[in-house]
């Protein structure tokens, strides 16, 4: 029996499908789903989890507490009163917060936007120290142990999908897929193979797979690829012929958070002044509470933040903002706030108005919103994915007239003003919407035997 598999490790979801002697099929690995949360639960006990289980044991177990176990044994081992200096003894507990507790639980979320990050090399937890690679193989080694499971046998090869443009640099391009290929041999991968997403979800069984000029546009939660292909068939099988590429750092998280910046940046105090608070809040602060990673890096990272937010609650003008502000980054009320408005923004493909609702702690909205509002919202993004596909055009000199088949994969293609633009641009071609979220990793397991040998 041979065996390989492809992985599509994803901003948001991450899936899997494994090639059997030829026959390939996606793996459920989730609860019966076809893909797994790319979302990391670390436990100061050491327990690490990912997929939908991490986000629900986050919310029930990273519960806030007045001391943790280690405060309890000595709770004389930090000096952190309300309203005080944040100021550590050396031995302190450094998950205390002054009037909050110690949370019991760290949720990762965004790791694939970091891999091209060279300043961000590994992170922290209750003296555990994990590198970006050792966090991806969490998500990696899961996929494999489920895939494992299924078919009855061990997998050793993997090609994994990489986005056509993460990186801003050749050298930042190199350390995304030297990452990826590190954290597969953590997981246990011996053979390894890494092959660009678009050109792998043209190749995916359930398009049939398309021939002739092909665009590929894969549209997700963090980036948006374009590849001009040529798929033709020879003796070893369907080959497809990269003619062009293009791609732009867009995606659906960047989406939530212009809603993020739109509707709520001014209820949370981010746009609060000196005089105001008393004192300038950092910019970077609303700029990285634009998406969920970034509420994670300064929840976790920034221990000094906390004081300075505590700090504002005791204005009279934006207290109750940095109370909110607070909630969402110390108080364990960010996940859900996010899922909310991405909740919202999906309701929108199918409905002409939705809301954003969230209940939680000082935060409590309400916000309606309305089709031609995430038109208006979308307008930037649209023209980055304009000139994303002109790129690739224009590297494959190709007219949109030459296109005869126009292949649509990743949650955020569903969006209407998406397929309105693509239908507009390529009336002449043949639109095809593959599986939103398992195109791609059902490609990687199809071109698998042309890496590793085997049957096509």
């Amino acid at each position: 029996m041979t065996v390989a598999c492809g992985i599509d490790f994803g901003t948001t979801n991450s899936s899997i499908a494994v090639n059997v002697d030829g026959d390939v099929r996606v793996v459920p690995v989730d609860g019966g789903l076809p893909l797994l949360k790319s979302q990391l639960f670390l436990h100061r006990d050491g327990d690490r989890s990912c997929g939908s289980r991490s986000s629900r044991r986050y919310l029930n177990e990273s519960q806030y507490r007045t001391r943790c176990v280690s405060c309890d044994r000595t709770p004389d081992r930090f000096i952190a009163p309300a309203g005080s200096a944040l100021t550590w003894l050396p031995e302190g507990c450094r998950q205390y917060r002054p009037g909050g507790g110690c949370s019991d639980a760290r949720l990762l979320r965004g790791l694939k936007a970091e891999l091209p990050d060279l300043n961000f090399t590994r992170t922290t937890s209750w003296a555990i120290e994990y590198s970006v690679e050792s966090l991806v193989a969490i998500v990696l080694r899961e996929l494999k142990r489920q895939s494992e499971q299924l078919i009855g046998a061990s997998i050793a090869d993997v090609v994994l999908g990489r986005p056509v443009l993460l990186a801003e640099s050749d050298e930042e391009d190199q350390l995304v897929e030297d990452r990826l290929l590190r954290a597969a041999q953590q997981a246990g991968f011996s053979e390894l193979a890494v092959c660009p997403e678009p050109v792998a979800a043209a190749l995916e069984p359930v398009f049939g797979p398309a021939r002739g000029c092909i665009l590929s546009l894969d549209f997700g939660a963090g980036t948006f690829d374009a590849a001009v292909l040529r798929v033709h068939d020879d003796e070893g099988g369907l080959t497809p012929e990269l003619e062009g590429a293009g791609g732009a750092n867009v995606g659906g998280d960047v989406i939530d958070g212009i809603i993020f910046d739109r509707y709520f940046a001014n209820y949370l105090g981010l746009t609060a002044g000196e005089d105001e608070l008393g004192f300038r809040l950092p910019n970077r602060v609303r700029w990285r509470m634009k998406t969920r990673a970034g509420l994670v890096r300064l929840a976790t990272t920034e221990p000094a933040l906390y004081e300075l937010i505590d700090r504002g609650t005791r204005s009279r003008r934006a207290g109750q903002q940095m109370a909110r502000l607070r909630d969402l980054l110390f108080g364990g009320y960010g996940f859900g706030f996010y899922e909310a408005i991405e909740t919202a923004k999906c309701d929108l493909s199918e409905k002409d108005a939705s809301a954003v609702r969230f209940h939680g702690g000082t935060v409590d909205v309400d916000q309606p919103m309305r089709r031609s509002d995430l038109k208006v919202i979308l307008a930037p993004i649209l023209t980055a994915v304009s000139t994303a596909i002109d790129d690739a055009l224009a590297q494959a000199e190709r007219g949109p007239n030459e296109i005869d088949t126009v292949l649509l994969t990743g949650g955020s293609s569903q969006l209407s003003a998406f397929q309105d633009l693509i239908q507009e641009r390529f009336q002449g071609a043949s639109i095809v919407a593959g599986d939103t979220y398992t195109s791609v990793a059902r490609g990687l397991a199809t071109i698998a035997p042309q890496f590793f040998g085997g049957p096509a």
